[in-house]
């Protein structure tokens, strides 16, 4: 609770307001691995209610979201549209107890979960699944050829003083290094999974009008979609198939509504929970062929200074795992040009992309205002 008021007040702070403007506040509070165990506000998890208590917040609108940060912020982007309120801030705490990461100590499944959980069909290796399965279609996926997307992601995230790796092992990852790395479940290994990680990420979400008085130049919604396809017959129906039918209808969304191409896109901030998300993203968003995403990826075309710069915040691989406040947080400071030794040049686009893509948001980040409709 104390480092998500830090983070809403320095938010508030670097954009140029007080505390007292601010009469919204959205957030997701759950913690996906926080099991068995008592829960207690500000303390394991974090609200709204939380934040706006503790900053003395004179709220008018305030919503708790499930789902990742991308969530929240379109929350936010409704509300100020309808008139809710005038500024929010939008949070995302993380917090991860000591031990193993996830450790359970449930005795007993049921429904679904009865066919699943005690196999082992859980993170990590329903991730797994997707990559044996793309492997078998295309021929393609090795981990020679993502062992690119991996080291790039760690190279990006040196580059960021708050990521995991710059703090704690500032040192690049070597080819040698990834392929020799512990197998978690075949073909991921543990440079493949994301980092966790304590921390938080605060944006300040406004009107166009209201942002041209604020101090920096302000980072525009150019558009925004979403995919909320469940899958009712629990993690077996976890498929590839089904997670590129999902990724490719937020992909049609979002270019249909926003009025632009992949090709016109800058930088690319593609979720990473588990490296193979991050390469099916390209696919499924069109910045890349089907099928070509493991080749698309090699020969520098992903670096800072590539045709494509991909992840440049370090993500979930390179930076820590804070369910996409990493991502979009740096295609924030893209656009605005703010991202100092991760600044790509002349950014007209930056797509950021948060969760698995068959329960995911999509944006597109700007720092022209868009052309009304």
């Amino acid at each position: 609770g104390v480092r998500a008021g830090e983070a809403c007040r320095a938010a508030i702070a670097d954009a140029g307001l007080d505390v007292s403007q601010i009469d919204g506040v959205a957030c997701v509070p759950e913690q996906h691995l926080v099991v068995d165990r008592p829960t207690y506000d500000g303390t394991d998890f974090v609200t709204c209610q939380s934040v706006i208590r503790s900053l003395g917040i004179n709220a008018r609108w305030g919503e708790n979201v499930n789902g990742m940060v991308g969530r929240s912020v379109a929350a936010a982007i409704a509300a100020i549209q309808a008139g809710l309120c005038n500024y929010a801030v939008v949070f995302r705490a993380m917090h991860n107890p000591s031990g193993p990461y996830g450790l359970t100590s449930i005795q007993a499944a049921h429904g679904p979960l009865q066919f699943e959980m005690p196999y082992g069909v859980y993170t990590p290796s329903i991730f797994a699944q997707l990559w044996h399965r793309y492997r078998h279609i295309y021929s393609s996926g090795s981990r020679e050829q993502m062992a690119a997307f991996v080291i790039q992601a760690r190279q990006n995230g040196l580059l960021w003083e708050h990521s995991y790796w710059a703090q704690y092992d500032p040192k690049p990852l070597t080819v040698e290094e990834y392929l020799a790395a512990r197998t978690v479940s075949t073909p991921l290994s543990i440079f493949d999974c994301d980092i966790p990680v304590q921390g938080c990420g605060a944006f300040v979400v406004t009107t166009a009008d209201r942002a041209v008085d604020l101090p920096h130049n302000p980072a525009y919604v150019h558009g925004m979609a979403a995919s909320t396809f469940s899958r009712p017959d629990g993690i077996l129906s976890f498929t590839l198939e089904h997670e590129m039918a999902c990724g490719s209808r937020l992909a049609s969304d979002l270019w249909r509504d926003s009025r632009v191409r992949p090709e016109d896109v800058s930088l690319a901030n593609l979720y990473d929970g588990f490296s193979i998300i991050a390469l099916l993203w390209l696919e499924a968003m069109g910045l890349c062929g089907k099928g070509e995403s493991f080749e698309f990826i090699q020969n520098g075309r992903i670096g800072l200074d590539g045709a494509l710069p991909l992840n440049p915040s370090g993500g979930n691989l390179g930076a820590g795992r804070l369910h996409g406040v990493t991502h979009l947080l740096d295609s924030v400071l893209q656009v605005m040009g703010r991202a100092g030794p991760r600044q790509v040049p002349n950014v007209d686009l930056a797509l950021t992309t948060i969760g698995p893509l068959s329960r995911a948001t999509a944006t597109l980040l700007g720092p022209d205002r868009p052309a009304k409709s």
